[in-house]
């Protein structure tokens, strides 16, 4: 499937969210229901392939990658918490099972090698450490995704902060809107 199509339905799926789902968004719902409601919009755009959430498959087998740089670092900061006699067991245990991955959102067909899309989602408001571009470099390299997009969800930090037209601005501007709330990942 060309680029350009893959991003049109993209762009369409995401505006149906905003326009749709207001009310998630108001709320401050959690990242996993509007990551949720994008999924079942990308379905309707998607037709012929299987859009999943967190779906942890590479066939039949546990989906796993080799820690990236940052997960690394996290990994010998969970080991030093272990006893003396563990550390190298479960060192050794990561780096050669590598890391069970959950994926946000993925466009695939289950039970193939036949992996279109991987996206990464974040609120706007998260405030903890996001290492999405690595994590979206290591699933295009190691799980062969043809795309990769991280998708930024437009959330204040009050729902009055927000002007009443907000979304609806959003959509109206097309060009900037995506440029700025969608990003495309390659290795």
């Amino acid at each position: 499937m060309p680029r350009q199509e893959i991003q049109s339905k993209i762009y369409e799926a995401y505006r149906q969210l905003l326009l749709n789902d207001r009310y998630l968004f108001g709320v401050d719902a959690s990242e996993r229901s509007l990551t949720h409601k994008l999924a079942e919009y990308m379905q309707y755009q998607f037709t012929g392939w299987n859009v999943d959430c967190e779906y942890n498959r590479d066939g039949p087998e546990v989906k796993s990658v080799y820690p990236w740089e940052e997960k690394a670092e996290e990994i010998l900061r969970e080991i030093e918490n272990e006893p003396e006699g563990r550390k190298r067991n479960v060192l050794l245990n990561k780096l050669e099972n590598g890391l069970t991955v959950f994926p946000d959102i993925i466009v695939h067909h289950r039970g193939t090698n036949e992996n279109l899309v991987i996206f990464e989602v974040k609120k706007s408001n998260y405030r903890g450490i996001d290492d999405d571009r690595q994590k979206l470099r290591v699933y295009i390299s190691e799980l062969e995704y043809k795309y990769a997009f991280k998708i930024l969800l437009p959330i204040g930090e009050k729902h009055e902060e927000l002007p009443d037209d907000f979304y609806t601005e959003l959509v109206n501007t097309k060009p900037y809107f995506f440029l700025k709330y969608i990003e495309e990942i390659n290795i």
